[in-house]
């Protein structure tokens, strides 16, 4: 699927008809258009409008989008006109979207044409033909993204965020949902069965538990599922939220920014290396007294030596007489040499006889005093190699290095106390420069944040009270059966659910087959991008999700391991999040435009050099809208990465900003691809 066109009316900072000519894919290779603008001129514009034009309101709010000026006259109308070809159908679909001021109200209409032909029906209609034709909503965000988007999914490590998205990808959303449906009939079927069940009297007291459960678990899950839909909102509104931040300070606010989340995130790595030093002295000092008995603990570790040595020599003789003894024996009582098997001579055996009684007669308890020996040295042995760990133990650590650690604690509290004090100076430098709003928003964050933990530890626990309460009412219906009554209309409602549940487990196996080969299709993808942008490919050998249910993600180094992902730095997570969203689409079956929003700023250079080339490899149509300093001979964002994938770019585009009439115009160019 290739955008052909794009025209946009008063739609933020474009006041009038703007028009962007992309047209079909003419040149081999040629797949790159790239735009360009200062801060402020309006890039984002442009993917907003994208989304307003293909979803309306569900993804950005009309009025916020509207252009200022003219919002305020009446009957001011914006609108958004896409065009797409999609070269499989091989059919041309544009989509119009307007929004009209009626006094107070802003009234929205949507018109599809595909092939140049109008589709009729209401709005919910031709909004289900965009997502079924062109691309749904929940996956939008893998083909059209900005750097916020990529810093959002490294926030979460993958997560609740992409889980809808992804079962929406591997078509398993309708599979959920039939087994919800399922679940549904059955319940009415449990409800028919259970009035029956009360009308006997032998199986009342049952029924009236199976009622009773059945009430709860059903309270239960519908709690669970308001739960679960608040939830999604509220992610949904944290994303929002955290987009409108990223838009809504200036560049300098974004600096200070990320300068005081630099500082907070060195402040937990010294809170952290505070509790280590902590928790090593707290060691040092439980050991301490062990110094102050080393000189008596290597006397006894000597005597316990010289003990263990001269009961090993006691050993060593006990053993050689009691060999000599069964040798004896054996020799006497074979009449031939156990070892050469030679007959001895008369006198021979005479000698060796005495020789046996007197060993005998002397050694009458040798096989116990061995035994006793064994112990003892085993005991001993216990004893000193106790001893020896202590030791041990004793000569890692001196008073010297309480002392030295004692000199890190100071200096890493005062490194601390320097860090608070910069960051509530960054505080105070942006509350001077209009901090109001940021600061409003990121209080919500961090409301949502809260709110978003507590439903989730709800949702937790009533998981585990349907699971518990599933497992009670399974053992009554099992203790039912046993006794059920030869009626009919049980005997027929017991078979419909045996049935229902008999499809709803296949229909689970089938999801766990499923999910199962498609996530790891899709995360094997992934791993191969993220190996390929990585700077740590000697190291990785790339990442999975976490679980089977969970969509975390996880790296995975190339000798097995696992390492703790909340160690991970933050760009390498970026640089997971946005591998992620490169191996979806890529696995995905729909080919829609890769439209980003200045993705290459916090990326290290390797990094932006290894998506140049991943995006020049690429088939999709690719939109980069990309910040480029307004002043002459002003510098782009990807000045440095141009070389490889300047062959092929197809088209470039700037926006001019006139700053009098506080409007903007897109202007075909040549930057990169002219030089």
């Amino acid at each position: 699927m290739w955008l052909q066109k794009m025209v946009i009316k008063n739609l933020k900072p474009y006041r009038g008809r703007v028009e962007i000519v992309f047209g079909r894919r003419y040149l081999q290779g040629k797949h790159i258009y790239v735009i360009y603008g200062d801060n402020g001129f309006g890039k984002t514009s442009l993917l907003d409008a994208i989304y307003w034009g293909l979803f309306g309101k569900r993804a950005r709010k009309t009025q916020l989008i509207f252009n200022d000026k003219e919002i305020e006259r009446k009957g001011a109308e914006m609108f958004v006109e896409l065009t797409f070809y999609d070269d499989f159908s091989n059919k041309t679909y544009t989509i119009f979207r307007k929004a009209v001021k009626a006094g107070s109200i802003i009234q929205e209409k949507l018109e599809v044409i595909i092939d140049g032909e109008s589709i009729t029906g209401d709005v919910l209609y031709k909004q289900d033909c965009i997502e079924e034709f062109l691309i749904p909503y929940e996956i939008s965000k893998f083909f059209f993204f900005d750097a916020e988007y990529v810093k959002t999914l490294a926030r979460e490590q993958g997560g609740e965020i992409v889980k809808d998205s992804v079962e929406l990808l591997l078509g398993l959303k309708a599979i959920r949902e039939s087994i919800e449906d399922l679940t549904s009939i059955k319940g009415e079927f449990e409800r028919q069965r259970r009035k029956y069940f009360m009308e006997e009297n032998n199986y009342r007291e049952i029924a009236e538990k199976l009622e009773n459960i059945s009430k709860k678990l059903e309270m239960y899950r519908k709690r669970r599922e308001r739960i679960q839909r608040e939830l999604k909102k509220k992610r949904e509104e944290r994303i929002e939220l955290r987009r409108e931040l990223a838009e809504s300070g200036i560049e300098e606010i974004k600096k200070i920014l990320q300068r005081r989340d630099e500082l907070e995130s060195k402040l937990e790595l010294l809170k952290e290396g505070r509790e280590e030093i902590k928790r090593k002295l707290e060691e040092l000092c439980t050991n301490i007294h062990l110094l102050i008995l080393k000189s008596e603990l290597i006397t006894a570790e000597k005597y316990l030596e010289n003990k263990l040595k001269k009961l090993q020599r006691e050993k060593e003789k006990l053993r050689e007489l009691s060999f000599r003894m069964l040798f004896l024996k054996r020799l006497l009582d074979e009449l031939k040499c156990p070892i050469c098997g030679k007959i001895p001579l008369e006198l021979d055996i005479r000698l060796l006889s005495e020789e046996l009684e007197k060993l005998e007669k002397n050694n009458p308890l040798i096989s116990k005093e061995l035994t006793s020996i064994d112990e003892e040295y085993s005991r001993y042995y216990g004893f000193y190699s106790q001893l020896k760990q202590k030791l041990e133990n004793i000569k890692q650590f001196s008073t010297s290095d309480v002392y030295e650690l004692r000199i890190k604690l100071r200096e890493i509290n005062e490194e601390i106390n320097r860090v608070q004090k910069d960051i509530l100076r960054k505080d105070e430098l942006l509350k001077n420069i209009g901090f109001s709003l940021v600061s409003s928003i990121e209080g919500k964050i961090s409301d949502l944040q809260r709110e978003i933990g507590e439903l989730e530890e709800r949702d937790k626990n009533l998981f585990e009270k349907i699971e518990e309460l599933e497992q009670r009412k399974k053992k009554l219906e099992r203790e039912l059966k046993r006794f059920l009554p030869k009626k009919s209309e049980i005997l027929e409602l017991e078979a419909k659910i045996d049935f229902i549940d008999a499809i709803k487990m296949a229909f689970k196996d089938y999801l766990d087959e499923m999910i199962e080969k498609r996530r790891n299709d899709i995360i094997k993808s992934s791993s191969e991008i993220f190996l390929k942008l990585t700077n740590k490919k000697d190291e990785y050998r790339g990442f999975e999700f976490s679980s089977q249910s969970n969509y975390k993600f996880q790296i995975v180094c190339k000798d097995g391991s696992k390492p703790n992902m909340d160690t991970i730095s933050y760009g390498e997570m970026e640089v997971m999040a946005l591998s992620f969203i490169l191996g979806l689409n890529m696995y995905s079956q729909i080919k829609a435009p890769i439209i980003t929003d200045t993705l290459f700023g916090r990326l290290s250079p390797y990094v932006q050099e290894n998506i140049a080339k991943v995006f020049s490899e690429m088939d999709n149509q690719i939109i980069l809208l990309v910040l480029k300093d307004d002043r002459p001979n002003g510098k782009t964002e990807i000045e440095l990465i141009a070389p490889f994938f300047k062959q092929n770019i197809c088209k470039e585009f700037i926006i001019k900003r006139d700053q009098i009439k506080r409007e903007s115009k897109i202007y075909e160019c040549k930057i990169l691809a002219g030089d």
